[in-house]
């Protein structure tokens, strides 16, 4: 799930088939509300000169009094504030006034505020914010909370039906993400950090596509298809930011589920459309195959956090598309890279909590012979890599190579190794297996095998028949 239960915009819907086309997206309804302004702030405080938001109920009367006193304090010394004063120092005390009136705003939420002093406090953050930006550009921590400030109003704006106000705020929201993402505190900042920003602005995206203006005629079929196309747009740009994160921090649970509501936000969009143009035969297979990429990411999520009833909730949407039981299972090319160019084999993946293997595609003939024989049968395995031998997978980009693969270097541990190319004509299925395999090797190294195999089990009992 992503940090605030934000993106599918969709509406919810029952367990889906394996073998069906699904309709509405069930997991908005449980990542939405709760993910972004809870975790995002969470981790506010990690980003150098964030601010810590998460406080103690029982201290609340002395917190709403301290904030109160240190932000008519901030208020006073930036009015009184000297013009020869050092301009970092003025730009970290507007920082610091913007972060209490944050915390204000939050906690008068929580307090069942109807909303204009939550509007009026996060409007005066974001006024500081920007006085602070033109004082001392590209400053990390002061763009990243001052996203997270846009994208409280944005809330704001859509909770009260002002869909163009929301679409606006959610643009901006976006541009300071991109900016933090790109600042030039960038570099100092540790890899959870980084992930951290890179998961609120995947949020930011999948929230600006689901408030995409929907023309209200019927009639309009055009504008219509524009409209989702434009969500598509978005809910891939957040694809691309949430795997980013993950591919830093492959135990990030957060953003390996907000992964997992997105690419199954573009199911249900790409359904939408095959129904729509039936004489188009990609679109159907398409939606398919985000909701497999679904299941992937929800489930390695659960693995993660076992006692997610969010997580929990959500795989029991879209565990059917899982192809147990393994987590991936496909046919890839591979090569290694001593091997002469263009010296590709064709081969079954498959990838389990404990390994990478690639077997011998046997005919049809072999296979009706040998029906019963095991599945892993070891005269047909022609590579078994353990996780825990897997140094790296990383996309393989490499302009002498054909066109029409996309390709995957997976990197031994062993120096003397030689490292395995994986090559596949769909590049999101390129993307799937290094995301899971990067989030399944990580589990395995922290011994969390089992809960894998767990989470397959579920999948396999409720599997139609």
């Amino acid at each position: 799930m992503r940090a605030r239960d934000d993106g599918d915009d969709v509406d919810r819907a029952s367990s889906p088939e394996r073998d069906a086309t699904p309709t509405k997206s069930a997991l908005a309804e449980h990542h939405i509300r709760s993910s972004r302004s809870e975790t995002s702030r969470r981790y506010a405080g990690i980003v150098p000169g964030g601010v810590a938001t998460r406080i103690g109920r029982a201290d609340e009367c002395a917190r709403d009094r301290a904030l109160k006193s240190r932000a008519e304090a901030l208020r006073r010394a930036l009015r009184e504030t000297d013009a020869r004063e050092d301009a970092a120092g003025t730009s970290a005390r507007l920082y610091e006034y913007a972060s209490v009136l944050q915390e204000q705003a939050e906690r008068c939420g929580r307090d069942g505020d109807d909303g204009g002093m939550l509007e009026e406090l996060t409007m005066r953050a974001c006024d500081a914010y920007a006085r602070a930006m033109e004082i001392d550009p590209g400053r990390q921590g002061v763009l990243y909370n001052w996203g997270i400030a846009l994208g409280d109003r944005a809330e704001h704006a859509s909770a009260r039906g002002e869909d163009e106000k929301a679409r606006r705020l959610w643009d901006e929201a976006i541009d300071k993400y991109e900016r933090a993402v790109k600042s030039k505190d960038a570099s100092t900042v540790t890899t959870q950090q980084a992930a951290q920003v890179l998961n609120n602005l995947g949020l930011a995206y999948q929230s600006r596509g689901g408030c995409v203006d929907f023309p209200r005629s019927a009639s309009s079929l055009e504008a219509a298809q524009r409209a989702r196309e434009e969500r598509v747009k978005f809910l891939s740009a957040g694809v691309r930011k949430f795997r980013r994160a993950i591919r830093l921090d492959p135990s990030f649970d957060r953003a390996a589920y907000n992964l997992g509501t997105v690419v199954y936000a573009l199911s249900v969009e790409y359904a939408s459309m095959a129904r729509l143009y039936p004489r188009d035969g990609s679109l159907a297979p398409m939606s398919l195959d985000y909701a497999a990429a679904a299941a992937v990411y929800v489930g390695l999520a659960l693995a993660n956090d076992p006692d997610s009833d969010v997580y929990s909730t959500s795989f029991d949407i879209v565990k059917n598309y899982l192809p147990v039981p393994h987590i991936v299972d496909d046919v890839f090319e591979y090569a290694t890279n001593a091997s002469a160019a263009g010296d590709f084999v064709a081969a079954r993946l498959t990838l389990t909590p404990r390994a990478l293997r690639l077997r011998s595609i046997r005919t049809t003939a072999a296979a009706t012979d040998d029906a019963d024989a095991d599945d892993d049968d070891e005269e047909d395995v022609l590579c078994d890599l353990p996780l825990a031998s897997i140094a790296a997978v990383d996309p393989l980009e490499d302009a002498s190579l054909a066109a029409d693969r996309a390709r995957a270097l997976v990197s031994l541990a062993d120096p003397t190794a030689d490292a395995l190319i994986l090559a596949h004509r769909n590049p999101r299925a390129r993307d799937r297996l290094i995301d899971a395999a990067l989030m399944t090797r990580a589990l395995a190294l922290r011994a969390r095998a089992d809960h894998v195999d767990a989470l397959l089990d579920v999948a396999a009992a409720r599997a139609p028949v």
